[in-house]
């Protein structure tokens, strides 16, 4: 019992230390390179044995970092570029019930989050 909940609280962790990254870098290539530990994170993660409740609290914890990541980026076309390898990452789920469990926790995050933008950011990524 002891081993199993050292490797979770070590799984949390590393994605704790992944959103970090995500959302404390003004620098494009230290977010990138968040965004390829939370894309390997994702990919070698064993789905199988993982406890359900677990999973969601670690793909909430990514998304959170995802989501502030992404509206950090201001160059339109870095923001494209984010966008479509955030967007690819569900590929990297080999799993039926974890790519649910995926989409339900960035809606959730997304429900949650968005009331959080700033007016600014708001109105020039929605009217530009």
């Amino acid at each position: 019992m002891a081993t199993k909940l050292i490797r979770t609280v070590h799984k949390l962790t590393n994605v704790q230390g992944t959103h970090y990254a995500l959302t404390n870098n003004v620098d494009v290539k230290k977010r990138e390179e968040a965004l390829g530990e939370a894309r390997m994170w994702v990919q070698e993660r064993d789905y199988e044995n993982v406890d359900q409740n677990d999973l969601e609290i670690e793909f909430g914890q990514l998304w959170q970092g995802i989501f502030w990541m992404y509206w950090l980026t201001d160059k339109e076309l870095v923001q494209e570029k984010t966008a479509e390898n955030i967007a690819n990452i569900i590929h990297l789920i080999d799993d039926e019930n974890a790519i649910i469990l995926w989409l339900k926790t960035f809606f959730s995050t997304l429900h949650h989050t968005w009331i959080k933008l700033d007016k600014h950011r708001y109105v020039v990524f929605l009217y530009n």
